[in-house]
């Protein structure tokens, strides 16, 4: 039996997103990603959901950045982004744009402590230049507009990060 889980929401001067992943025959392992446009432009008629992303990657976080721009990751250490970013994009799974901004891929480093790839389960960010992913087991990896480093490694084992919460001063 198939199914299909909404992982998370996204919202954009140009509507909802929704990233859901298909599950095939009760297997998690085998999940497809795939995230939807549902516009929510009210003047005119109802305009349909607009398929924007499909890999055969099981999709795990989704973010919008301040300029609109959508960040997701997967449970096999890859980011895709419609923002603009140096990426040459890595042999992956198949990610591929129907509508809407290029996605742009690449593969964050391997664990520091195992290299293994990370898990991504959390994605956020203040501006496509400054973009965190915290990974199963605690891990927490950085973009800065130019590389991507493992900023914190977490104590492993079973274990996700909740959320991101940064503190401002005065």
């Amino acid at each position: 039996m198939n199914r299909r889980e909404v992982q998370a929401v996204a919202e954009t001067t140009a509507g909802i997103h929704v990233m859901f992943i298909d599950v095939l025959d009760d297997d998690g392992a085998s999940a497809v990603g795939q995230v939807f446009l549902e516009p929510t432009d009210t003047r005119g008629p109802r305009q349909p959901a607009r398929h924007e992303l499909g890999t055969t990657d099981t999709l795990r976080a989704l973010w919008a950045s301040p300029s609109g721009a959508l960040w997701v990751g997967s449970a096999d250490g890859f980011v895709a982004t419609t923002a603009t970013v140096p990426w040459t994009t890595p042999v992956a799974p198949d990610y591929r744009a129907f509508v809407g901004p290029p996605w742009h891929v690449t593969a964050l480093p391997l664990m520091r402590g195992n290299g293994l790839r990370p898990n991504i389960d959390l994605l956020w960010g203040t501006a496509d230049d400054d973009v965190y992913v915290g990974a199963y087991g605690g891990h927490i990896y950085h973009w800065n507009g130019s590389d991507w480093t493992q900023s914190f490694e977490g104590a492993g084992g079973a274990g996700d990060l909740g959320a991101f919460i940064f503190l401002v001063g005065d």
